[in-house]
């Protein structure tokens, strides 16, 4: 059975295609609580007292899931999920 990223979860893999400084250092999806999936980037950055983290930018739609209009200010509920660490 493929992989299937489950609603609310993100996955990232080093970019191996990075060419100048602009272009993202991590780049993969994130699938939100409806099941539309996106493009995610990211990028490691260092805060102004020293200290790393990442920043990131959700991009288009990935092919084969359309925007849903209906659903953007839908309430999130809880999804019972027992591997959510929150």
């Amino acid at each position: 059975m493929a992989y299937q990223q489950k609603p609310g979860y993100f996955s990232l893999w080093p970019n191996d295609k990075k060419e100048k400084d602009t272009h993202p250092d991590w780049k993969g999806s994130i699938t939100l609580p409806d099941g539309t999936e996106y493009w995610f980037d990211a990028w490691n950055k260092v805060s102004t007292k020293g200290q790393a983290y990442l920043s990131g930018k959700i991009g288009n739609p990935k092919p084969g899931h359309a925007y849903k209009p209906e659903l953007v200010n839908a309430p999130i509920t809880e999804s019972g999920d027992s591997d959510s660490p929150f």
